[in-house]
């Protein structure tokens, strides 16, 4: 027979990916029970990220990490009446919704932290704009070709013709189409 009670608040917390956000939940449990993170998404069942044990002495006790999420990027710390979970370098993938529970023979879960992380904007935006800059190039040059082979077709028979006079008109369009 499980007991369950709540006293869920709900925060949201946006973050652009590669951050390293903080994720803060009170409790009100007492030394010699296990307070324990969990992560929902999209509606499906929560899932346990770590659990620790609060000593008589607050001392920090060994975490125990589950369901493959690992110290290395996310890192839970306990106090007296708050616990944190510190998740590094997010991903889009940490998205969700972050809650703390602690049992004794009921178990009773803490504040919420919708979290959103934002993808990567850079490396979109260095797309765009290379993509741009490309096509201001493609585009003056292939009318510069174009303009090239018009004039050297009209003037062929042209013993008038000069190649500086046509570099040095060139460069000029060049620059004021650019500048």
């Amino acid at each position: 027979n499980i007991n369950i009670k709540t006293l869920l608040f709900l925060f949201n917390l946006s973050a652009q990916a590669g951050k390293n956000i903080t994720i803060w939940c009170q409790h009100t449990s007492e030394s010699g029970i296990n307070i324990h993170w969990f992560k929902q998404t999209n509606n499906s069942v929560p899932i346990a990220i770590v659990y620790m044990m609060i000593s008589y002495q607050l001392k920090e006790i060994h975490k125990h990490y589950l369901n493959g999420f690992q110290q290395d990027r996310i890192l839970m710390s306990l106090n007296i009446k708050n616990t944190s979970l510190r998740i590094l370098n997010v991903d889009v993938s940490d998205s969700g919704l972050y809650f703390c529970g602690w049992d004794s023979w009921v178990m009773t879960f803490g504040d919420g932290t919708n979290l959103d992380i934002k993808g990567n904007l850079s490396l979109s935006m260095t797309f765009i704009f290379g993509g741009i800059i490309v096509i201001l190039i493609i585009i003056p040059l292939t009318m510069l070709i174009i303009k090239i082979q018009n004039r050297n077709t009209q003037e062929k028979g042209n013993s008038l013709f000069n190649s500086k006079d046509l570099l040095w008109q060139m460069t000029v369009n060049y620059y004021l189409f650019f500048f």
